[in-house]
């Protein structure tokens, strides 16, 4: 009756649920603001996205046991903006989370990486190779990474 919910958190985020029958579904959605709007809107569009995830969840009979996000500590310098919306997005889906009583865990990045592709310091294409390997075609590195967080 459970599925778990792997998160890529950034400006473009990846997804995966692994349901309870074992069935893997994954994707991406890009949350940004158009021009114009305001940046906020990005971490509301995300919460939308997290309650129709959980009520389409629930619809089918499942709900959301955890969820589990690609946990960063480290942000290169000059990338301010990404380490605000990876920030945002984290307020969002642990706050969001607690609300709801699912357990939320952050996994550390070089944890995913050695998980999928036995190095700890992996590129993206060699993520992106291994999990293409396991019988996945994600669209986007972001996807990718989700399902990363899935296996791990």
């Amino acid at each position: 009756m459970t599925a778990v919910l792997a998160l890529d958190l950034g400006t473009k985020l990846g997804w995966a649920i692994r349901h309870r029958d074992g069935r893997i579904e994954s994707g991406h959605h890009d949350f940004s603001p158009a021009r114009g709007e305001p940046e906020g809107l990005r971490f509301l569009r995300f919460r939308a996205w997290l309650y129709d995830t959980k009520r389409r969840l629930e619809t089918a009979g499942e709900s959301i046991a955890e969820i589990r996000y690609e946990r960063v500590d480290f942000i290169r310098p000059g990338q301010a903006y990404s380490a605000h919306v990876l920030g945002g997005n984290w307020g969002t889906v642990t706050a969001w989370a607690a609300h709801h009583g699912i357990a939320c865990q952050g996994v550390p990045v070089g944890t995913i990486k050695r998980a999928v592709t036995g190095k700890g310091n992996s590129k993206k294409p060699a993520i992106m190779a291994a999990i293409k390997a396991m019988g996945f075609d994600p669209r986007t590195t972001d996807e990718a990474d989700a399902l990363a967080v899935l296996h791990t």
